[in-house]
């Protein structure tokens, strides 16, 4: 796995479920990791779609995710 898509995979690991895509990016802001918002798009729809995480609703309209159990 790539460092890009290892550094997602923390800041998964590290948010509480329910996180956005937004969630992530600022994360990664956060702890000074340069990620241009389309990777993280691409990456979280990946893990999505591999069954990694699962894609909740949330009250915002906005797609959240959660990691699969």
């Amino acid at each position: 796995m790539t460092r890009p898509r290892l550094a997602i995979l923390e800041a998964i690991t590290d948010l509480p479920p329910g996180f956005s895509i937004h969630d992530v990016e600022q994360w990664l802001i956060q702890h000074r990791i340069p990620m241009g918002i389309a990777s993280i798009f691409r990456t979280v729809r990946m893990l999505w779609e591999i069954g990694v995480l699962r894609r909740v609703h949330g009250y915002d309209d906005c797609h959240r995710y959660t990691l699969s159990d």
